[in-house]
């Protein structure tokens, strides 16, 4: 029972990074987090029944999904294919996001699904691996890869598609390895390899995808982590970080140079235009979004940021929700995760640390492209949505009983004698001076 425990959540970790194709053959095929999705809806569905379910969770599960329901419903009566199906599968997050965050309620499970996950980021890296050797065909055989893969280039050099169907989006899954390890070295106090093994398997899908955004991501995430840490507990353990980026990393980017070669990162003409092209498509989904506060759908959304930029994609996973949902919910979906990204400088050990360091990575992510494409963020963003439920749980009901204590002294003080000193709240007296006597109870 104690294994099955561990093994469950150690798949759950490893399948919704390394969501493989279930049909490779069909370039429409279901995924392992569909499957996975339903498998958990109808467990929830049955817990539900007989045991019931935390409420703080679900209902904020259930607000953020309203408006996917209610897009997905209208968008397949219209035909709207890619909007249906982007709505389908924020649904099947809802459980999936429920249940990762109950599984990280107990502390064996946790790191289970942490190492799945860890796992899993190293099981994407060696498609990439396979699929920049040449063997990309042999990775759509066997539904590592979709059918219809966008092929992309730098200049003449191939960037590997990945798992996902896009070297952007893979590369950005595989990247979740560096706070996934750093979580686990700072919590669980694995040997400091661990590190170094999360940071090389996101430089390995750098220079595999011929990425930059998600090295700069990471090293954000990467520096926050340990300066948050190094300011909370002040243990050895950070001196131990920082001698292995400084005395292993920093000699290795020195002699190697960083992923794709230096000329890929001081190419500032190159950067110039990615940015300008990226600030245009960011400006003009804006405009779009608030001029149609309702949300367009997917490819509604797609065309008529086509037809005002030539630019297809928004290159914001913020400014996607806003276009295909409406800016309400991409407010919303931004407050949320600004406010776990900060829980990161709590520390490792802080409560939600783990949903706030890949919250911190998420967030980061979301800036660069149009992730909330693949299903791994879409369930990444309801594990956060959950987590988040929770804290305002936490906080509304620790606010009740402070306001009910506080009901209480101030009876007890208008009271009888007797009544003055029942509540639990200690009076001023008795903290001014520990120890001390009232007088007029001597």
């Amino acid at each position: 029972m104690r294994r099955r425990q561990q093994i469950v959540p150690w798949l759950l970790g490893f399948f919704l990074i390394a969501n493989v194709y279930l049909v490779p053959a069909l370039a429409q095929t279901p995924r392992a987090t569909d499957v996975l999705g339903v498998v958990l809806g109808l467990w929830l569905l049955w817990r539900f029944c007989t045991r019931g379910l935390h409420a703080g969770p679900l209902g904020l599960l259930l607000f953020f999904g309203a408006i996917p329901l209610v897009w997905g419903l209208y968008a397949y009566s219209t035909g709207d294919v890619q909007t249906t199906l982007l709505s389908f599968r924020w649904l099947l997050a809802i459980p999936w996001g429920y249940v990762l965050f109950t599984t990280t309620q107990d502390e064996r499970q946790r790191s289970s699904l942490v190492w799945g996950m860890l796992s899993g980021c190293l099981g994407s890296v060696l498609v990439l691996a396979l699929q920049s050797y040449g063997l990309l065909e042999l990775t759509q055989n066997l539904g590592l890869a979709a059918q219809d893969t966008t092929l992309a280039y730098v200049e003449t050099t191939f960037r590997s598609p990945g798992i996902e169907m896009h070297p952007n989006a893979s590369v950005a899954v595989s990247s979740l390895a560096a706070p996934l390890s750093l979580y686990l070295y700072h919590t669980y106090r694995t040997h400091v390899l661990v590190v170094a093994l999360g940071i090389g398997v996101m430089l390995a899908g750098l220079q595999f995808t011929g990425t930059r955004s998600a090295g700069v991501v990471s090293l954000v995430t990467v520096l926050t982590i340990f300066f948050a840490n190094a300011l909370v507990s002040r243990t050895g353990r950070s001196l131990r970080l920082a001698a292995l980026l400084i005395y292993v990393g920093l000699p290795i980017l020195l002699l190697l140079g960083p992923p794709s070669g230096w000329d890929r990162w001081l190419d500032y003409q190159n950067i110039e235009s990615n940015l300008g092209e990226r600030l245009l498509s960011n400006v003009s989904a804006l405009q779009i979004s608030l001029e149609h506060p309702l949300g367009l759908g997917v490819e509604t959304g797609q065309q008529m940021l086509q037809d005002y930029t030539q630019i297809e994609a928004t290159h914001n996973a913020f400014l996607q929700v806003a276009l295909v949902y409406g800016p309400l919910l991409a407010i919303a979906l931004f407050s949320l995760l600004f406010i776990l990204a900060l829980r990161a400088f709590l520390g490792p050990r802080a409560f939600l640390a783990l949903e706030a360091m890949l919250g911190l990575q998420t967030f980061g992510l979301f800036f660069w492209e149009e992730h909330l494409a693949a299903p791994t963020f879409v369930i990444l963003v309801n594990w956060f949505i959950a987590a988040c439920g929770s804290l305002a749980g936490s906080y509304l009901q620790t606010t009740q009983t402070q306001l009910r204590y506080a009901t209480r002294l101030d009876r007890g003080d208008r009271g009888s004698y007797g009544a003055r000193y029942s509540s639990p709240v200690p009076r001023p007296e008795y903290l001014s001076k520990r120890g001390a006597v009232p007088e007029d109870e001597r």
